[in-house]
């Protein structure tokens, strides 16, 4: 078994000892404590207005509309994140996912995701506005949105055959673990590698802090908001379908953007006690050695947590120069025996 199957595989195990757990905490009574009996003739219209006031406060509108697909296919729908790490781009997965769990297995770090609890766009009417921006978009939109919820295309394959894969692999790469269950596609987990992490030119104290402060992951893909954005993303989509190699721009962290050969490959496989199709997306990168020094990411380690602590000694002596500065102000007059 792999390395990422049997890390999901001990996190589902260890989820569901938790829930076999039944914890009881008897209650606490004291002189405080007060039954109340239903059906009694103790009155319920305070309660009453308190629940009446609670349902007629608006639901809050988000800010960024979020783009979420029974297919689970991510779209990146704002270029001017402010917490980014670095240069880097932000990952679309986590516009619906957020990050719950972080292992570091060997060369390996293993983000475990949650959804947002995010309403999903209807398919139809974001379809026919992908075709009349873009028609070559939008057919590959509907070819891919199409293999993510067909079983059939979710073509079977030995555990041993992926864990010879991984154990093979010495390039830079990502890994995507996507569920299928009930027509619904789900992403729950991304992994990476720390070539791929030389690659961004981070380390794993830097993305493990950023990651815990925003819930935000990089993204590797250099996407340029003036450039034709249907097209990068038509690339990206047919890229998934058929399985080959293409060239695309890569951003690190200080903003240096390079090309790199990315191979897309997927593997399947079936869980018939969840009744569920699981598919492993690898990212393989190929790229000039030069941009997989460790020297850069040291230097970009030491000058990401510099700047972090600076900026939290600058907030600490504002906080407690206003503190200061409110007191002065709010102190009483002063008292003095004046002799007559």
């Amino acid at each position: 078994m792999s390395i990422i199957a049997k890390n999901y595989q001990e996190i589902v195990e260890e989820s569901s000892c938790l829930q076999k757990k039944t914890i009881r905490k008897p209650k606490r009574r004291n002189q405080y404590t007060v039954d109340f009996k239903f059906g009694s003739n103790v009155s319920t219209d305070k309660l009453r207005s308190y629940v009446e006031a609670y349902f007629k406060i608006p639901a809050s509108v988000a800010e960024k509309q979020v783009i979420r697909l029974f297919s689970n296919i991510q779209f990146p729908n704002d270029f001017n994140q402010q917490a980014k790490l670095g240069n880097l781009s932000v990952d679309p997965h986590s516009y619906n996912y957020k990050v719950i769990r972080i292992d570091k297995k060997n060369k390996l770090t293993i983000f475990t995701l949650e959804t947002i609890d995010n309403p999903f766009t209807p398919f139809e009417q974001f379809f026919q506005k992908i075709q009349t921006c873009n028609p070559r978009l939008a057919l590959s939109f509907q070819a891919f949105n199409q293999r993510n919820l067909d079983v059939n295309t979710y073509k079977q394959t030995k555990e041993q055959f992926i864990e010879d894969f991984e154990a093979q692999l010495d390039q830079p790469f990502t890994c995507y673990l996507y569920k299928l269950k009930n027509g619904v596609c789900s992403t729950i987990q991304r992994v990476i590698n720390d070539k791929f992490m030389d690659l961004l030119g981070i380390s794993y104290m830097m993305l493990e802090d950023h990651v815990l402060s925003t819930n935000i992951l990089p993204f590797s893909t250099y996407i340029d908001p003036y450039d034709d954005v249907c097209e990068i993303l038509s690339g990206l989509f047919e890229g998934n379908l058929k399985q080959d190699i293409r060239t695309r721009e890569v951003m690190n962290y200080n903003g240096q953007i390079f090309h790199a050969r990315v191979q897309n490959k997927s593997f399947f496989t079936y869980n018939e006690e969840e009744d569920a199709y699981y598919e492993y997306a690898y990212y393989i990168y190929d790229c000039d050695p030069r941009w997989l020094t460790t020297q850069r990411v040291m230097r970009n380690q030491e000058e990401y947590f510099n700047e972090k602590w600076f900026q939290q000694d600058k907030l600490r002596t504002r906080l407690v120069s206003e503190d200061s500065q409110t007191i002065f102000s709010n102190r009483n007059c002063g008292f003095k025996q004046l002799d007559f």
